[in-house]
């Protein structure tokens, strides 16, 4: 006696291939889908990061030919750091530029720039929410001058009133000449 395996017909057995091919392609789909989708992504991420660095060293370009007039007039007249204006007016959520100025008599040095503020009371500023730009570090080559931008941009929420800037400038940890101050009026 022998027992024999019931036979499938035909189409049941095409019907399950066909379901078994339709689960591939829908996998393979998803994985297009997921693919695609984190290359914009990454793409996307990119994209950020050029506009962010474009906007850094966009500031570089926005001296004015006034404040660049003036920086140089300083920095000749002997000034190895100079700060112009020193008083600026700033709105609240929008950015202030003003232009800093190095001359360079050391052996070529890496200078770090610093932004300290000192609020309307004296006492130094609640910089939180604030944006504070200042390109540090700064290499400048002997007998070598350098423009900059700082940019500031008080919080929305920042109190009115004047705020004193002290930028200092450094090098190995030592003041480079004296620290320079800047108003800057918040409305």
């Amino acid at each position: 006696m022998s027992i024999e395996a019931p036979q499938q017909p035909k189409r049941k057995i095409l019907r399950n291939l066909s379901s078994h091919r339709r689960g591939a392609l829908e996998l393979s789909t998803g994985t297009l889908v997921v693919m695609i989708l984190g290359i914009i992504l990454i793409a996307g991420g990119v994209a950020l990061v050029w506009h962010i660095v474009g906007k850094a060293q966009d500031l570089n370009a926005q001296l004015s030919g006034d404040q660049h007039d003036a920086l140089a007039r300083m920095m000749t007249q002997g000034q190895l750091v100079a700060v112009y204006p020193t008083a600026i007016d700033a709105p609240a959520g929008k950015d202030a530029t003003v232009g800093l100025g190095i001359d360079n008599r050391l052996d070529a040095q890496n200078f770090a720039v610093r932004i300290d503020m000192v609020g309307p009371s004296g006492t130094p500023a609640d910089t939180n929410g604030w944006r504070i730009v200042a390109r540090s570090p700064v290499e400048i080559g002997r007998n070598a001058q350098e423009e900059l931008v700082l940019a500031v941009r008080p919080s929305p929420a920042a109190a009115s009133g004047e705020y004193t800037a002290i930028v200092s400038v450094t090098y190995n940890g030592t003041l480079y000449d004296a620290k320079r101050f800047f108003t800057l009026r918040v409305r």
